[in-house]
């Protein structure tokens, strides 16, 4: 039976390679991952939010917003710090002379162009790692744009923060692997932000984790947020397509709608209305107070 042998071990080969792209998916926290399957957006409906969720149910895109949009002025925000001391190690100096050459050379330029850009570009060593840190802060709120979401719908912390108080609303997304939300990994909550080394290969996991301090951590004070993002950039093909901070996504990704306990009738009213006009419909959920334990539930409602 040697065909049923191959085909055996064929099996157990893809499933030991699917195995093993699990655990790389778990490593960098894809929410799919981590067995979540539906994740949350909240949103006020005042200044605008609104519209922003009306685009999302008539129009199934996402307003993904820069750094300079979000909440903590710290997010986003890197701080570079040289792994060792050039003054003193004669080895780590060298280390940051063959990157630089390294990068000389990737620019192809003649003697002459590289003896300009020193001359107007030049860094000193002891300011490298602050026109670092002024560089790449410049470049991420240029480019970096970032769709914020929670594995919590029942979070008081979160209706009062970001909901504004129950007036608002929370979206309920489908999290699929090979789709937008499937792109969504968490963050990590620390104590205390943690530097970039420079060079990146000084920092774990041969620099991989120099991409995770700059976009999905925060420290512990956030940590009720249980955060996933999305994250996006412009200027790069990262497979969907961006119309200036709106991204677009397939509609049957936006599974449901939970109207917070204050929202008013008129928003109330809107919102139904709008996901009743869906192809599909949209269904809907409100939180109420128990009128006999005075506990906050929820119910369908549409």
């Amino acid at each position: 039976m040697p065909n049923l042998r191959y085909a055996i071990r064929d099996i157990l080969r893809e499933c030991a390679q699917r195995a093993e792209h699990l655990q790389i998916a778990k490593g960098l926290r894809f929410a799919w991952a981590e067995g979540i399957r539906t994740l949350y957006k909240f949103k006020p409906l005042d200044n605008g939010g609104i519209d922003h969720v009306r685009d999302m149910i008539e129009n199934s895109r996402l307003y993904l917003s820069t750094q300079a949009q979000l909440n903590d002025p710290e997010d986003c925000a890197p701080i570079f710090q040289l792994a060792g001391d050039p003054h003193n190690d004669p080895a780590f100096m060298a280390e940051l002379k063959k990157d630089e050459d390294q990068m000389i050379r990737e620019l192809h330029i003649t003697p002459e162009a590289e003896a300009e850009l020193r001359k107007h570009h030049g860094t000193h060593v002891d300011e490298m790692a602050a026109t670092i840190t002024r560089n790449v802060r410049d470049e991420l709120r240029r480019t970096l744009h970032i769709f914020c979401l929670t594995s919590e719908l029942d979070n008081r912390l979160m209706w009062t923060h970001y909901a504004a108080g129950h007036t608002g609303v929370a979206l309920h997304f489908d999290v699929i692997p090979g789709t937008l939300t499937g792109l969504a990994r968490g963050l990590d909550y620390v104590a205390k932000l943690p530097p970039v080394l420079v060079p990146l290969r000084f920092n774990a996991n041969d620099g991989d984790d120099a991409a995770r301090i700059m976009s999905l951590i925060k420290t512990s004070d956030y940590s009720y947020e249980s955060e996933y993002r999305i994250l996006g950039n412009p200027d790069v093909d990262w497979g969907y397509p961006m119309d200036g901070q709106f991204v677009s996504f397939p509609s049957r990704l936006l599974t449901g709608i939970t109207l917070g306990l204050r929202i008013s009738a008129a928003n109330r009213d809107l919102i139904l209305q709008w996901c009743r006009e869906r192809t599909p419909p949209i269904p809907v959920w409100e939180a109420y107070e128990d009128p006999a334990t005075f506990e906050k539930l929820y119910r369908q409602i549409g």
